[in-house]
């Protein structure tokens, strides 16, 4: 299907730690698909990249704000249904409440090669 890297967060609960800790909870093996590599925090608002078709008013977080970083195969990023495909007892209400955003909407060099703009840790497994 082809390779994709993603940004993940809660919205409306905005409870990032309970997302990390559902992840962990449901195991490594579990996210064959698309896997979690890094826990990103913003030091810098961001907002999204018209050149991609982000539209700026959709795609605008406060510095602070979390995300999973995930990379794999595309057709694990599409929802968080298809995320957590393969993982057990996850509330509907809580997947509704997840939000997946392309990585292409994000300025991925900045954030990764500029710690004024970000900081980011392995994912604690």
């Amino acid at each position: 299907m082809g390779h994709q890297e993603s940004f993940i967060r809660m919205n409306k609960s905005k409870d990032f730690n309970s997302l990390v800790s559902v992840i962990r909870m449901q195991g490594e093996a579990r996210f064959e698909e698309a896997t979690p590599v890094v826990v990103i925090t913003l030091n810098k608002p961001i907002r999204g990249n018209l050149l991609y078709q982000c539209d700026p008013s959709k795609y605008h977080f406060k510095a602070g704000e979390q995300f999973v970083y995930i990379s794999g195969e595309r057709s694990g990023q599409r929802s968080a249904w298809d995320f957590f495909e393969n993982c057990e007892g996850i509330d509907d209400l809580y997947l509704e409440d997840l939000e997946i955003y392309f990585a292409e909407c994000f300025p991925v060099e900045e954030i990764f090669e500029n710690p004024e703009f970000a900081t980011y840790e392995d994912f604690p497994w």
